[in-house]
């Protein structure tokens, strides 16, 4: 079985990454629907976004607020956190 969150990070290093929004100006992805375009879901799956928002939750405390959305969206998250958040999930998978 693929791993759903390495091949988010793997569709966040073709496409980039980007907040407040689920696109970029050029084509760039938010957390979200990078892992909806390489998974065929529309929302992750209860297991997987379980998943992720611990490891957010944990790396991240004062970031997740309600959702994985506020993270990504969040001022101080950069492109090195959200691959961090994903890398430590892909491993808990």
């Amino acid at each position: 079985m693929n791993n759903p969150f390495r091949a988010t990070i793997e569709r966040l290093a073709e496409v980039g990454w980007c907040s407040h929004g689920p696109y970029g100006f050029n084509g760039e992805e938010c957390i979200l629907l990078a892992y909806a375009q390489v998974n065929r879901e529309d929302l992750l799956g209860y297991r997987d976004r379980s998943t992720l928002r611990s490891v957010i939750q944990e790396q991240y405390p004062d970031r997740i607020y309600t959702s994985i959305g506020k993270f990504n969206d969040h001022p101080d998250t950069h492109i090195e956190d959200v691959i961090l958040v994903l890398e430590k999930a892909a491993v808990r998978y």
